[in-house]
């Protein structure tokens, strides 16, 4: 009996043993996110924890508002530089974080071979953000882009008159003539509150909007050269074609004081006819609860008159390892992990767009979005942000006289005269 009671009791130190050791050899991961994405990343970590024991993902939530969550990791990591092991990172932030020695260099992990792989299954605009001084610091997660949401129920109410008035469009092909020409003709007949809305508050949605006015017009903001173009012919033009939108009674004045989730709430509530927003806001318009269920479309955004093709803004997120890690490999493990193809269509079958090019012909995302072709194409004709170090300090210089232009009835070149040239003091140090 004595001898049974000992080997018991051997069974059951050794237990205890092995789960402090575990405990004790457990690794943790920190990760901080947009809150509102926090319910879509869960299941992955869950997943993940399990396939991973001896790893955990401590997941923190922030802003929505990508500059504002860029400060709070900032503000983390200078209290303690190896907070976190993970960034979360805007296509905007790469090369500051890279310059600033804040990222890891990804490279490390990586065969030619793997790199070589990594062009094949992702979109290239979505890895080149990525790198920064032909090194690679960020893995793409999801992509991002600029689409034209419409109410098609409204639409399917147009009438012969309409058609006279505003001519033979196309909705795959609509320029801001049409948009103009149409949400008037509807405003008159009182079927519609607003004809366009889009994000014109001081804040980086504002510059995204405006980038993709900037490529029609076949202008530029900070080329390769770092030449500025604010003050040229095409940047002029793209802020008096917004103007014009509201002067016009198309959008109303209050788009100047309106973010994404503004917009979204007003097409959802309000009669409103056009929409500029990205691809995650399919998922609220069609939620069984949402009052536009079931009567919404989505195409490409409009062209600026007479171009040849219609320009979105690239965005998206991806993920890097901080400079500082104490757990380097364990961070690669989940970026591997969290880019995957089966992670990233599950993301997708939540709304998220995916960087990996395979899963635009997934069957079941095709069948549950038929609009991938769509966002397919616009992703296949995007502008970027300047892929710079100083981006933050630039975009806050070009947001306060974006917005400035917007309100103000001088002419547009002023401000950006002074945009350019708080910019180049900037680009200069």
């Amino acid at each position: 009996m004595f001898q049974n009671r000992f080997i018991r009791f051997l069974l059951l130190f050794s237990m205890i043993f092995l789960l402090i050791t575990c405990s004790l050899n457990k690794t943790t991961l920190r990760l901080l996110i947009p809150d509102e994405e926090a319910v879509y990343w869960q299941p992955l970590i869950e997943r993940f924890e399990r396939n991973n024991p001896h790893i955990t993902i401590d997941l923190e939530t922030g802003s929505n508002i990508s500059n504002i969550l860029f400060n709070q990791y900032i503000d983390k990591l200078k209290e303690n530089p190896n907070y976190y092991d993970l960034v979360y990172l805007d296509v905007i932030w790469t090369s500051e974080w890279a310059k600033n020695g804040w990222l890891q260099n990804l490279d490390q992990f990586l065969s030619q071979e793997d790199k070589k792989q990594l062009y094949e299954d992702f979109f290239k605009k979505d890895l080149n953000t990525g790198s920064y001084d032909n090194q690679l610091y960020r893995i793409p997660l999801i992509s991002d882009v600029s689409l034209l949401y419409y109410r098609q129920d409204i639409l399917n109410l147009m009438d012969d008159e309409l058609s006279k008035s505003c001519g033979d469009f196309k909705l795959n092909n609509l320029t801001f003539r049409d948009i103009i020409c149409i949400s008037n003709h509807l405003k008159k007949q009182n079927k519609i509150e607003n004809g366009y809305l889009w994000q014109g508050r001081q804040y980086e949605a504002s510059i995204a909007m405006f980038v993709e006015l900037l490529q029609g017009y076949d202008g530029f903001w900070i080329n390769k050269s770092q030449e500025i173009g604010l003050t040229e012919k095409p940047a002029l033009e793209a802020i008096n074609l917004l103007r014009q939108l509201i002067k016009k009674g198309v959008s109303p004045k209050s788009v100047l004081s309106d973010e994404e989730k503004d917009t979204r709430a007003k097409f959802m509530n309000r009669k409103t006819l056009f929409l500029r927003h990205w691809p995650q806001a399919w998922q609220w318009f069609n939620d069984s609860n949402s009052p536009i269920h079931g009567k919404v479309g989505v195409t490409l955004m409009p062209k600026v008159n007479d171009a040849a093709q219609s320009w979105s803004c690239q965005g998206g997120w991806g993920l890097g390892i901080t400079k500082k890690s104490k757990h380097p490999h364990a961070a690669w493990k989940a970026i591997q992990f969290f880019t995957s193809l089966a992670s990233q269509r599950q993301l997708a079958l939540g709304g998220y767009i995916p960087s990996r090019k395979v899963l635009f012909h997934d069957p079941q995302l095709v069948k549950k979005y038929n609009h991938y072709p769509i966002i397919e194409q616009s992703l296949n004709q995007t502008v970027l942000r300047p892929n710079i170090a100083e981006y933050q300090k630039v975009s806050e210089i070009l947001q306060n006289y974006l917005h400035q232009a917007l309100s103000s009835n001088q002419e547009p070149v002023i401000f950006m005269k002074q945009a350019k040239n708080e910019m180049a003091r900037v680009l200069k140090k």
